[in-house]
């Protein structure tokens, strides 16, 4: 696949040499049928989509859908960004006070650890994304 990207698409390699970001564009190029992402964001875009897909029947359960459980990331994203108190992780508290004060974002906090997308920690009582990728991508 490697001499693929530097003969098609040379744009991409620096997505290649990362082991993460390797990872999601073999799984986008396997989803999509060969063809490449047009950038990185569409490939992080699939994979989150696919991950919220995998588990629809509890995001529908909870009468969320993929548009508020990404923008209640974004808004996550947001505050741990702009905090200088907070880096790759947040306390659960901090977020139900700043962040996720309405029921629906309590809601969906629960489904980014099952999404594969975030983590809750039982131990530290604190929410991170799995990867700071994620992060900057919302």
């Amino acid at each position: 696949m490697i001499t693929e990207i530097l003969a098609r698409r040379p744009d991409l390699y620096v997505l290649a040499r990362n082991p993460f970001t390797l990872s999601l564009l073999i799984e986008y190029v396997n989803a999509h049928h060969g063809n490449f992402p047009t950038g990185q964001a569409e490939m992080y875009a699939s994979f989150i989509d696919r991950e919220l897909s995998a588990i629809r029947g509890e995001i529908q359960a909870a009468r969320l859908d993929n548009n508020v459980i990404k923008g209640i990331a974004a808004r996550i994203a947001l505050y741990m960004f702009e905090s200088t108190q907070h880096g790759l992780e947040v306390g659960l508290e901090d977020l139900h006070t700043h962040v996720c004060k309405d029921p629906i974002s309590k809601l969906a906090l629960p489904i980014f650890s099952r999404s594969r997308l975030a983590r809750i920690s039982v131990d530290t009582y604190s929410f991170s994304f799995v990867h700071r990728r994620f992060q900057e991508f919302f």
